[in-house]
């Protein structure tokens, strides 16, 4: 629930490459299936990849597809334990310091923050742990057995900004304070009074 006074800020970071110095996805995927795996299935997925790259497959339809290459099959409570640990375990190796001295910087003036990313619910638990809030792309598990569809959109580009703003009434701040790495943060950061482009 946003603040309700005027003079609040906020602060929304991108979290893969932003707050870490690697993609939190590929490191789950290696976490759950092993390096000799991860390079073996890496391979067999980079026409897909390079795909992507060329604008000819959507990020959203690419994500599916790794997703379901690496985790089809799994239940929700087997996908739920391992992003549990890989939060733990790996997501505090992959943390840059200037990242996070700035979370704590915000942290310490009382403000609003929130990661606010592609990535899934691993990046959730982390956040949880840290007492900041998350949004992210939410994993389809309505079946009970996860297949690798995302529920919704991927959060990413425009849609981080509308998944901004059914969160928060951005009216109710004072200053909007945004970081970013990579092109799917640019309108998250044309939106912020304060924007920040590869600032760590």
């Amino acid at each position: 629930m946003a603040a309700n006074k005027s003079t609040d800020c906020i602060a929304f970071f991108d979290f893969d490459g932003t707050i870490t110095n690697k993609d939190s996805l590929l490191e789950l995927a290696k976490f759950s299936s092993g390096n000799f795996i991860f390079y073996i299935k890496m391979f067999v997925l980079s026409p897909m990849l390079i795909a992507m790259k060329l604008g000819f497959l959507s990020s959203k339809k690419a994500k599916e597809t790794f997703l379901y290459f690496f985790f089809n099959g799994k239940s929700q409570e087997e996908m739920e334990t391992l992003m549990r640990k890989f939060s733990s375990d790996m997501i505090p190796k992959m943390l840059k310091k200037d990242a996070l001295e700035r979370l704590r910087w915000h942290q310490e003036n009382s403000h609003t923050i929130s990661v606010v990313t592609a990535s899934g619910q691993w990046v959730k638990y982390w956040c949880h742990e840290i007492g900041i809030r998350c949004i992210h792309t939410e994993l389809d598990f309505s079946n009970g057995i996860f297949k690798g569809k995302i529920l919704g959109e991927n959060c990413n580009g425009h849609t981080k900004v509308q998944m901004i703003k059914q969160k928060f009434d951005l009216g109710q701040y004072k200053s909007i304070y945004a970081y970013g790495d990579s092109k799917g943060d640019k309108e998250m950061l044309q939106m912020a009074s304060y924007p920040f482009y590869k600032p760590f």
